[in-house]
C-alpha cells in the first residue's frame, strides 16, 4: 500500500495533490483580498454617482427648457428668412441705381486731391 501511496516519480506520498490544493487556496485568498480592497472604494464611489445623478438631473430641466426656446425661435427665423427674400430684390435695384452715383463720388474726391477741391471747371473764382 505504501507504494501506491508515493508519487510516480519516487517522492513524497501525495505532495503534488497537496501543492496544488494549497496554490489553489492561496489564490483564492488573493482573489479575496482583491475584492476585499475594490469593496473599501465602492461607498465614496457611491457618493460620487450620487452627486452626479443629481447634476443631470438639474440639467435635463434646463436642457428641456432651453430646447423649448429654440423651438420657439425657428418660427421666427423662418419669418426673418421670408422678410430678407422680399427685400433682396429691392436692395439690388437700390444698389443698381446708386452704382453711377458712387462712381461720381469717387471721381469728385479723386480731383479734390488733385487740388481743384471738386469744384466744376466753369465756376470763375474771381
Amino acid at each position: 500500500m505504501a507504494a501506491r501511496e508515493e508519487s510516480a516519480g519516487g517522492g513524497l506520498p501525495l505532495i503534488g495533490p497537496v501543492l496544488g490544493a494549497q496554490r489553489s487556496i492561496g489564490g483564492a485568498l488573493a482573489d479575496l483580498r482583491s475584492i476585499a480592497e475594490g469593496m473599501r472604494f465602492l461607498p465614496e464611489m457611491l457618493r460620487t454617482l450620487a452627486k452626479i445623478e443629481e447634476r443631470v438631473e438639474s440639467l435635463d430641466a434646463e436642457v428641456k427648457q432651453m430646447r423649448k426656446s429654440v423651438e420657439s425661435l425657428n418660427g421666427r427665423v423662418e419669418d426673418l428668412d421670408g422678410a430678407i427674400a422680399r427685400l433682396e430684390p429691392h436692395l439690388e435695384e437700390m444698389r443698381t441705381t446708386l452704382r453711377p452715383l458712387k462712381r461720381m463720388a469717387g471721381r469728385m474726391t479723386r480731383g479734390g486731391r488733385r487740388g481743384d477741391a471738386g469744384q466744376p471747371a466753369d465756376v470763375d473764382e474771381g
